[in-house]
């Protein structure tokens, strides 16, 4: 199930602190945590726990799902610093935190990189990395207002971590009743994003990624030269 906001809110202030007494600044800690969970997802859990070892399985992992979502440019967006000793101990909890919160399994279901933002870094002093995220239920609020449809192209010039495109997914499969596959094929061409922040940029196809599509356009840039 989709842990309460309760329990997020705990295990929230937990990964905080681990990264907290990691050294991890706040304006980095979106970028390790999304690049935990990606990484969990990407290798079924199979990571290695020891810290000689976590640190490069995260960092592998991240690398091949953005090759693999055909997404070169921002494969080294999303990553954790190697050389951090302290980190590679407290890596071992972070990533049993988040398996315990199901993250592995129930990514396609839930906006867990939405959540991240509006729960878990509350929690870490507010904004950390200069920009402001939309709530999910306005996103969607506003998908069913335009009544976006299988029809539509959708742009948002500056998506952030996907909410809005993530909303346009969800209605366009509810109001339409497609399969997650055609779901993923439809949205290659008709969701397209920018956001000049490489790490916000590298968590929005993340975002995509754990979704069951990592093709989408999503770009690194300014939408206005783009």
């Amino acid at each position: 199930s989709v842990p309460s906001p309760d329990v997020l809110a705990a295990r929230a202030d937990e990964i905080n602190r681990l990264l907290r007494e990691s050294n991890v600044n706040d304006r980095s800690r979106p970028a390790v945590v999304g690049a935990c969970m990606l990484a969990l997802w990407k290798s079924k859990g199979n990571l290695r726990k020891e810290p000689e070892h976590i640190l490069a399985d995260i960092n592998q992992s991240c690398e091949a799902a953005f090759l693999k979502a055909n997404k070169p440019l921002l494969a080294k967006s999303l990553h954790v610093d190697e050389a951090n000793d302290k980190l590679a101990v407290k890596a071992r909890r972070i990533i049993a935190i988040l398996e315990r919160l199901n993250v592995a399994v129930l990514t396609a279901e839930h906006d867990y990189l939405g959540q991240l933002y509006e729960t878990f870094f509350q929690y870490a002093g507010g904004n950390t990395i200069g920009q402001y995220f939309t709530p999910r239920h306005v996103a969607a609020f506003c998908t069913d207002l335009l009544a976006v449809s299988k029809n539509d192209v959708c742009l948002d010039p500056a998506c952030g971590t996907g909410g809005f495109l993530i909303a346009a997914m969800n209605r366009i499969a509810r109001e339409h009743q497609l399969s997650r596959d055609q779901m993923v094929k439809l949205v290659q061409k008709r969701l397209i994003g920018f956001d000049a922040e490489p790490v916000t940029a590298a968590l929005c196809v993340a975002n995509m990624i754990l979704r069951g599509d990592g093709s989408s356009s999503v770009h690194r840039g300014d939408c206005f030269t783009a």
